[in-house]
């Protein structure tokens, strides 16, 4: 988590936007092992945001 933090301030994004950004894409992601469970994780981690 920090690093993906990290480097979205140094490409001159807001972290919690750019994270908001990635974690809205976690429903759409297939084709991965555990993809199943995305949708899990999802909501596990907008609790955190």
């Amino acid at each position: 988590m920090y690093s993906i933090i990290k480097t979205a301030k140094e490409n001159g994004l807001h972290p919690f936007r750019y994270l908001k950004y990635l974690f809205g894409q976690f429903p759409r992601a297939s084709g991965f092992p555990g993809s199943e469970r995305t949708g899990t994780l999802y909501a596990l981690l907008l609790n955190f945001l």
